[in-house]
């Protein structure tokens, strides 16, 4: 009995040992390959409040309300960002300083909110429609931009009836994905009147590319998703039941894309999108990855691995990007 007890006491040492040496690896990554400078963005006190920008809040409804100082185009854009949980407030400010008027909005991670992106009802929209209402003058056409999973978002309220005239894709999903909340029971990103939006799950992604993404993220190592994401609407049985029904949008979109995504398959989801639906225009640059940026080394170390493209192509691809999106919204708008 005392050998066994003396076995099972160095296992657990052995346990104890590896579990602390993955820890300290993964602090140690993480703080190296971190973006320079970054801050919390779910963080909202961190963003910036003034005359021209103000703090919403409801039920559900939480980010920024941008005013421009001279309003030069009717109706509103709604903006979200992706899977890092902000407001996408740089693009609010952006568009606000054209002359728009803009929300800029969480769709999770706020005290009111989902905590994780995970079983985001899409119904919060009702609130947002109803805010556009009860303070903008003139609020429509609205145009919702979202990038990312705010994309994924986004496509699956303009599949679903929501209130929205026009859609701005930036590295857009052609489906629904499970959502982002690892280490409690897996869900769909995103319900629909109480009921999971059907999506595929990382069970069905290819094994090896799977254990290579979590093996990477348990080692806090930048981490290429996209072998993983391409795998599972080809392996998942649900693949038709998870597409996203774009088909149903009745108006106009514009949907970018950079073929070096490395994050997930953004260009082939725009061109599958834009086939699905002939209102959406689909703008896909040879050189560029997930995120356009006019110096995308200022996102540090990882930036190759997870997001992809060349310096110079995801600088022509923000660049050529800006000047599509500003021509359209000013048709769209007025």
């Amino acid at each position: 009995m005392r050998k066994l007890l003396k076995v099972l006491g160095a296992l657990v040492l052995v346990v104890v040992l590896v579990v602390a040496t993955i820890a300290g690896i993964n602090a140690y990554n993480t703080k190296r390959y971190a973006v320079p400078g970054s801050t919390d963005l779910q963080d909202k006190s961190t963003y910036e409040i003034n005359a021209q920008v103000k703090s919403i809040e409801g039920d559900y409804l939480n980010g920024f309300h941008f005013t421009p100082s001279e309003r030069k185009h009717r109706g509103t854009v709604v903006v979200f960002g992706g899977s890092e949980g902000s407001p996408s407030y740089p693009l609010g400010k952006q568009l606000s300083e054209q002359g728009y008027e803009v929300l800029s909005l969480f769709f999770f991670g706020q005290p009111n909110q989902q905590a994780d992106l995970a079983e985001v009802p899409l119904e919060f929209y009702d609130e947002v429609s109803a805010y556009l209402d009860t303070n903008i003058t003139n609020p429509g056409p609205v145009t919702v931009i979202g990038a990312s999973k705010g994309a994924e978002l986004t496509a699956n309220l303009a599949a679903r009836g929501a209130r929205m005239d026009n859609i701005v894709l930036y590295t857009p999903s052609e489906y629904t994905y499970q959502g982002l909340s690892f280490g409690r029971e897996e869900h769909s990103s995103f319900t629909k009147d109480g009921q999971p939006v059907p999506y595929l799950s990382f069970r069905d992604a290819e094994p090896k590319a799977s254990s290579k993404m979590f093996f990477d993220m348990m080692l806090g190592l930048p981490t290429a998703y996209r072998a993983t994401y391409e795998s599972m609407p080809e392996r998942a049985a649900n693949a038709e039941d998870a597409r996203i029904p774009i088909a149903n949008f009745q108006g106009k979109g514009l949907l970018f894309a950079g073929e070096q995504d490395a994050m997930w398959q953004g260009d082939v989801a725009a061109r599958g999108l834009a086939e699905r639906n002939p209102n959406l225009e689909a703008h896909v640059y040879p050189n560029a990855g997930h995120i356009f940026s006019e110096d995308i080394t200022t996102f540090g170390r990882s930036w190759e691995k997870m997001l992809g493209g060349t310096v110079e192509g995801n600088r022509t691809a923000k660049q050529e990007s800006d000047k599509v999106l500003l021509a359209k919204l000013a048709e769209w708008h007025g």
